[in-house]
């Protein structure tokens, strides 16, 4: 049996929405398709976004871009901040500069 690490983002998102979620959404209390969470996923990639990992099906974390890659954390962040369907909590690991989004309202 495959473990969630070991799949890419979009084999994890298919995997754990499809298996756990009722009524095949994204999130709680929000109606969230498959198809516009990969939309925002793949802005977020766009934006430096690495390491991205789904959680289950109310979350997903991933790596900010480093300092002098090109890409601009406070894009990514902006994004995050002004999207439509705000995140109900945002957790930065300082550590290992990963944040995690939840959208379990």
């Amino acid at each position: 049996m495959i473990k969630l690490k070991d799949m890419d983002w979009e084999d994890q998102l298919n995997k754990v929405v499809l298996d756990n979620s009722r009524d095949n959404l994204f999130g709680t209390n929000i109606h969230w398709t498959l198809k516009d969470v990969r939309k925002y996923i793949k802005k977020l990639i766009f934006y430096g976004a690495a390491d991205l990992e789904i959680i289950d099906y109310n979350t997903i974390a991933f790596t900010l871009p480093p300092y002098g890659s090109g890409h601009d954390r406070v894009d990514i962040l902006l994004f995050i901040m002004t999207y439509y369907l705000f995140p109900a909590y945002i957790k930065h690991n300082k550590r290992t500069d990963r944040l995690t989004l939840s959208w379990d309202y």
